[in-house]
């Protein structure tokens, strides 16, 4: 019986036991890497028997050993702030420290992912961000040397790709297809991808919005130059068409004003002459979206009400006064059209 209830209490607590014997084996990690030292083979062998997630519960006191590993768990999750972190505590230690070797290989590990992701930053067009990256790279990194060669190589080559922006820009302004493109050729020999694909393709594809544009502009000037309505209309409607963010948007704009002011001369010479129609027909040619739309407006107001006022009947005059009464006190046309209710008012009256 004695045996036996020896035996069941030894049985009943297997799982103590194994508890017990792993924190005997941890206790005995720590002491043979105190034994080991600096040697990277007693870093590794810890490494294998320090748990993940003992990570969970990093206590002040815990060891520079366990740190590193919990450390290079974190950093090698693709978080930033962890992998910023691992290079702050690895990058403080000098050779007096009993990691530093094992520090130093992951340092050089750590350093290289921070600067890809620099070169990431840089690649995209955010020069600033990778040189902020680079920049937390330490000095004590066997990297150090290359990623600072690596700023200077950076910095140089973004002021030459501005500088060839610059000149693009100029030639572009001149209509100098030939040198515009000169200078989109010139971002073959960069090495960084945001100049040379990146700024390439942007600067090409404006170098075709422009001379398109430039295209489109011409063929509305020499359509302008037939003196009639019909012509005017046309080459307003194809000036509308340039693209507003080319530099000759703006010499569009310009023109559609210039074209639609003739336009309504024309419309005025027409309600001049009692050509109703005809000074309705020229004003409509001015676009929605134009600057002179509601002024276009306020002319086939106008004409409307002039025309429906020459039938000299009652009904048909109240009907010009009530159109013409909607144009705005702010027209240049008011002050016509209140000269023509007095003349309308006083045939009523007569």
């Amino acid at each position: 019986m004695h045996d036996r209830s020896h035996f069941e209490r030894n049985s009943a607590s297997p799982q103590r036991n194994t508890s017990s014997r792993w924190q005997l084996l941890h206790l005995w990690s720590i002491a043979a890497l105190l034994l080991i030292g600096t040697t990277g083979l007693g870093t590794k062998w810890l490494f294998r028997h320090w748990s993940a997630s003992s990570c969970q519960t990093i206590l002040p006191m815990t060891s520079d050993s366990e740190r590193l590993y919990c450390i290079q768990v974190a950093a090698e999750s693709g978080d930033l702030e962890a992998l910023l972190g691992a290079i702050d505590l690895v990058g403080s230690w000098d050779k007096s420290h009993p990691l530093y070797v094992e520090g130093q290989t992951l340092l050089r590990d750590w350093s290289s992912m921070l600067f890809n992701l620099a070169q990431h930053q840089l690649n995209t067009g955010r020069l600033e961000a990778a040189l902020d990256l680079t920049d937390k790279i330490p000095v004590k990194s066997p990297l150090y040397p290359e990623a600072r060669l690596a700023i200077a190589a950076w910095q140089q080559e973004w002021q030459r790709g501005e500088q060839t922006v610059a000149q693009f820009e100029t030639a572009l302004q001149h209509r100098e297809w030939k040198a515009a493109m000169k200078q989109i050729e010139g971002f073959s020999t960069f090495k960084i991808d945001y100049w040379r694909k990146q700024r390439a393709i942007e600067l090409l594809t404006r170098l075709g919005k422009e001379k398109e544009a430039t295209t489109t502009l011409q063929m509305a000037r020499d359509l302008a130059q037939t003196p009639n309505s019909e012509s005017l209309a046309e080459a307003i409607a194809l000036a509308k068409k340039v693209d507003s963010s080319t530099y000759v948007g703006r010499e569009a704009k310009s023109a559609q004003t210039l074209w639609s002011r003739t336009l309504l001369q024309m419309t005025a010479e027409r309600l001049q002459q009692e050509d109703y129609a005809g000074a309705i027909a020229t004003a409509k040619a001015i676009p929605q979206g134009d600057a002179l739309y509601q002024e276009a407006q306020d002319w086939i107001a106008l004409s409307r009400a002039s025309e429906s006022a020459q039938k000299n009947d009652v009904k048909a005059i109240l009907l010009a006064l009530e159109t013409v009464r909607k144009i705005d006190p702010h027209s240049p046309l008011f002050a016509q059209a209140q000269t023509r209710v007095q003349v309308w008012q006083a045939k009523i009256q007569g």
